[in-house]
């Protein structure tokens, strides 16, 4: 009570209190658990503060105070349990099965440098030999 006989009241540990049920109120639902447990933990300092004022006697709202103390950590854990968390392993890619090569369209002068290699061989130097410039 104060100088005018009037009792003190102690919006702060209310409003913790509201906030802390919407907070469990959010934790309870997969979807919106990541939102309670932030609610939850973000109440915490304004519950300690709330009830400090219990303790010091210029609040009167000590049930309140002590329920948001109480009541936000244990539905941040509720929220930590509840949320989806996503797998800790990779997902295996099974590679393809080796897809044979395929050929690129070959314009005309490339098609008569491949015909002039030698079928027994892969055409590599052949290859080569042919498309490199002759120095003189």
């Amino acid at each position: 009570m104060d100088d005018e006989g009037t009792r003190c009241r102690n919006r702060l540990g209310a409003v913790t209190f509201v906030i802390a049920l919407i907070g469990a109120l959010l934790a309870i639902f997969p979807a919106t658990a990541p939102v309670g447990g932030l609610l939850c933990l973000g109440v915490v300092v304004p519950a300690i503060l709330a009830v400090r004022r219990v303790w010091k006697g210029t609040a009167d709202t000590r049930r309140r105070s002590v329920a948001a103390l109480v009541g936000a950590p244990l539905f941040f854990a509720v929220a930590l349990a509840t949320t989806p968390s996503p797998p800790l392993t990779a997902a295996v890619v099974e590679p393809a099965a080796v897809a044979p090569a395929v050929a690129a369209p070959v314009g005309p002068a490339a098609a008569a440098v491949l015909a002039a290699a030698p079928s027994g061989e892969h055409g590599s130097s052949a290859r080569a030999a042919a498309a490199a410039p002759k120095v003189v």
